[in-house]
């Protein structure tokens, strides 16, 4: 039975692999079995798109829906922060647990068999990596004190390695402490049969320095440096390296917030009352309701119209096809303005954006190609050499593989094992769009279906609505 080691590099483009600054990933690239056509879920940010990694399901089912999103059940006051520890476990005990669906901790230990996990991301992405990994034969170590099991192999881990270095941009100096701990003490001692490293870069630096920045570059050779650790101490495992969303660069600042209420719409400040919105805004943003429908439809209109807004979909058509329908879901859901122009960097994709980041900083959560295209390759074992695979796959289909490869409960999971990556042919599929039932502002949704899954491909835009976006996007950068 093979043993799988997954790599995960936060955030990284898949065209930004390269032999110059990446050698090791490109290698495994072009020498194992690469999905050219993979993307990842919606909304595309960290904490959703590392539950469906983990459950194998999409963020409807398991239930983180964005990375911010309002649930008067969890905090009527505010809406919910994914990024934080003790929020999410606010959600396991209002909900009874943290993620509605099995995790591969959960199933890897069902089995007999043991999970390990080295992450340097955020304490919230962290808790969701280590969600059923806190106990027993597991081990979990991340940057996050809290967040360390068994708590003998922490201790020892910090008396031999010292001190974490302190934050800096890039993370170079943090990835190639985690890398020593996974190399040296979780690999060795813990003798997963699945182990998983979580880097925070280039993520970080494409947020705060931009894509094509030195500072991104470095941030991508830092991880592909640990990556060819991970890869040299993993032996002869599996191995399958992952990003979890895209990026594109942030061009202008808007507040959604403001324009919303400046167009006579009612934005709460606290907990919902009669005739009031929650905006909880970002590349998708997500609004929730307490008011009629006629005016929820009002105001789907009104952003439909907009000429920063590029696509609305609401409760009942488009979230469904979008994957969210569930428990906090919003009753709207919308994207900023994008277009596929290049950046200072020459990166191509850019938008509009409310976060507080950098204009210039990379930007992810919508639904622009780039945002939703991420990095799936895999090597050794019972994967063939030198492929590149068309047909589409995704973020969701890589716990369905390793069940497959581990010989675990596949019970639940949603995706489709990738058998194209080893001994099956390449699976027919198909475009799907949904345009009148899914959306306002005169874009059809695509997909692409394979099998009983669909992944999303982004937005196609009439001609017209591609030119006013892109004027509207150019005129607000100037």
């Amino acid at each position: 039975m093979a043993r799988v080691v997954v790599f995960v590099c936060d955030g990284l483009r898949p065209d930004r692999i390269a032999p110059s600054h990446m050698p090791n990933l490109s290698a495994l690239r072009d020498q194992g079995v690469w999905f050219r056509n993979s993307r990842t879920v919606f909304p595309s940010e960290t904490r959703v798109a590392a539950a469906s990694f983990v459950t194998g399901s999409q963020p409807g089912a398991h239930g983180i829906v964005a990375n911010d999103f309002f649930d008067p059940a969890l905090f009527a006051e505010r809406p919910l922060a994914t990024a934080d520890a003790g929020d999410l476990a606010r959600i396991a005990t209002v909900r009874g647990r943290l993620l509605a669906t099995p995790t591969l901790a959960e199933r890897v230990a069902a089995a007999g068999k043991r999970y390990a996990a080295v992450s340097t991301a955020s304490p919230g992405t962290s808790r969701i990596l280590a969600d059923g990994a806190m106990q027993g034969d597991a081990t979990f170590w991340s940057i996050h004190p809290e967040l360390r099991y068994p708590a003998s192999l922490a201790a020892e881990i910090a008396e031999s390695c010292g001190p974490l270095p302190q934050p800096a941009l890039p993370r170079a100096d943090t990835i190639a402490y985690a890398a020593r701990v996974m190399c040296e003490y979780v690999l060795p001692t813990a003798m997963p049969d699945l182990a998983v490293f979580w880097a925070n870069e280039p993520d970080t630096s494409y947020h705060y320095c931009g894509i094509g920045s030195p500072e991104a570059a470095a941030a991508e050779a830092a991880v592909d440096r640990a990556l060819g650790e991970v890869v040299a101490a993993a032996g002869d495992a599996v191995v399958i390296v992952l990003s979890d969303h895209g990026h594109i660069t942030g061009s202008a600042k808007i507040d959604v917030v403001e324009r919303i209420r400046a167009g006579g719409f009612r934005v709460a400040n606290g907990p919902l009352s009669d005739g009031e919105f929650v905006v909880v805004p970002g590349s998708a943003s997500f609004v929730y309701a307490h008011t009629a429908q006629a005016e929820c439809g009002a105001l789907a209109q009104w952003l439909a119209r907009q000429p920063w807004c590029d696509a609305v979909f609401a409760r009942g058509s488009g979230l469904a096809d979008l994957g969210i329908d569930g428990p906090g879901a919003p009753d709207l859901v919308f994207t900023l303005g994008a277009s596929e122009a290049a950046d200072a960097h020459g990166s191509p994709g850019t938008c509009l954006f409310d976060a507080d980041l950098p204009v210039g900083g990379g930007i992810h959560g919508g639904l622009h190609p780039r945002e939703l295209a991420n990095v799936l390759v895999m090597s050794g074992g019972p994967f063939r050499r030198g492929v590149i695979c068309e047909a589409p796959a995704g973020l969701i289909d890589v716990a369905p593989t390793i069940a497959d490869l581990l010989g675990l409960d596949a019970n639940g999971l949603a995706g489709r094992v990738l058998r194209e990556a080893s001994d099956g042919p390449e699976p027919a599929w198909h475009r799907l769009e949904t345009r009148a039932a899914a959306s306002l502002g005169g874009h059809a949704l695509q997909r692409s279906r394979c099998a009983h899954v669909a992944y999303i491909d982004g937005l196609a835009r009439t001609e017209t609505r591609t030119q006013e976006l892109s004027s509207y996007v150019e005129e607000e950068c100037t």
